[in-house]
């Protein structure tokens, strides 16, 4: 049977949403280091569309984690006013909103992904 295209763009979802995790947790790990400057991966669709992206990072000396499947993070802008003195713009507020985004994604790939399954198990049972 070849593989249906629902459970490739899900496993590819579930590697990117993977990856905005590790950013996600590399910036809350990173939320005291002055300097650093919050990353984020790409949209989604750029990553289903092949979309190559460079790591960036200002200091070698940040705390990171390597990037899941190839899926690479590079530093996100800011509005104005969100640095903080010693030019960090983690903000956890929003890094909490975002793992909470990413949660919520995964449950969601993961249900219909689930129940895509179980339609197809009925359908050959019968």
């Amino acid at each position: 049977m070849s593989e249906l295209a629902l459970f490739a763009i899900s496993s590819q979802r579930m590697q990117w949403l993977s990856a905005r995790q590790s950013a996600i947790a590399s910036n809350i790990a990173n939320a005291d280091t002055p300097g650093y400057r919050a990353r984020d991966v790409a949209a989604f669709e750029g990553f289903l569309n092949g979309a190559q992206l460079d790591v960036s990072t200002t200091t070698q000396g940040h705390l990171s984690t390597a990037p899941a499947n190839g899926i690479d993070v590079k530093p996100t802008e800011r509005g104005k006013g969100e640095a903080k003195h010693s030019g960090n713009s983690v903000s956890l507020e929003h890094e909490l909103i975002r793992a909470g985004q990413v949660k919520s994604s995964h449950a969601l790939t993961l249900s219909v992904v689930s129940s895509f399954q179980e339609m197809l198990l009925s359908a050959v049972r019968k």
